[in-house]
C-alpha cells in the first residue's frame, strides 16, 4: 500500500487559519473522485481524530474559491477509540445540525461515555426532540468511526406550581444563609443621642 497524500499538501496554495490547520494537519486522502468538466471533487479522508463539520466547511469553501471549484465535498473517517474524545460542543453541533431545537434541550447537558454508549444527562426535559435526532447522529458517528454507537438520554426534573416555588424558596434560604451577617448598628463614640443633645441645648431635663 502506497503512502497516503496529506490533504493540506494536495491543496498547497491554501493557507488555512490556525484552528483549521491544526485539525487537518494529520488528515490524509483515502480516496478521491474528480470530475474535471464539472470541476467537482469528492474526497474521503483518514484522520486520527474527529473533525468538526465547521472546520471542514471552512476549509472546503475557501479551497473552492482558491481553486475555482464548483464543489469540494469531504468525508472524514477516524479510529473507533477516538469517538470518546469528541468534544461536547462538537457532539452538540451534530444534534443541532439535525434539528435547531436541540440547542435549547442540550443547554448545560453533561456528556459521558461508557464504552460505545454516549450518555447525555439533561438539566431539564426535552429529550423527545433529541431522541428523534439520536438515530441519525448515532448512525453518522458509527459509520465514520467503524463501530456501533448508542446514545442514551437522562432527563432532569421539570418543576411546576408548588414544587417550583418550594425549590426556589429553598435556594433563596440557602443563599441568605451563606451571606455574611451584618453587624448591629453602633453609635459613634462621643456622639450624643437626640435626647442628650436636647438636654444639653436646654440645660434641663
Amino acid at each position: 500500500m502506497g503512502q497516503k497524500t496529506s490533504f493540506l499538501n494536495m491543496f498547497a496554495l491554501y493557507t488555512p487559519p490556525e484552528e483549521v490547520e491544526r485539525s487537518l494537519s494529520q488528515a490524509a486522502i483515502r480516496h478521491a473522485r474528480v470530475d474535471p468538466c464539472k470541476r467537482r471533487v469528492e474526497m474521503e479522508l483518514d484522520s486520527p481524530c474527529f473533525l468538526p463539520s465547521r472546520i471542514l466547511e471552512t476549509a472546503c469553501r475557501e479551497i473552492e474559491k482558491l481553486y475555482d471549484l464548483q464543489s469540494l465535498e469531504v468525508e472524514v473517517f477516524f479510529p473507533a477509540q477516538a469517538v470518546s474524545q469528541i468534544a461536547p460542543q462538537d457532539l452538540r453541533e451534530l444534534f443541532v445540525r439535525e434539528d435547531s431545537r436541540a440547542m435549547g434541550s442540550l443547554a448545560g447537558a453533561q456528556w459521558t461515555w461508557e464504552e460505545d454508549v454516549l450518555h447525555v444527562r439533561l438539566l431539564a426535559n426535552g429529550k423527545e426532540v433529541l431522541e428523534e435526532c439520536a438515530p441519525r447522529v448515532a448512525g453518522e458517528l458509527s459509520r465514520h468511526c467503524g463501530k456501533t454507537v448508542h446514545i442514551r438520554f437522562h432527563s432532569g426534573e421539570i418543576l411546576e406550581g408548588e414544587a417550583l416555588f418550594d425549590a426556589m424558596e429553598k435556594m433563596r434560604q440557602q443563599t441568605m444563609a451563606s451571606l455574611p451577617k451584618q453587624p448591629a448598628f453602633q453609635e459613634k463614640k462621643g456622639s450624643a443621642s437626640p435626647a442628650a443633645q436636647s438636654d444639653a441645648f436646654y440645660g434641663r431635663s
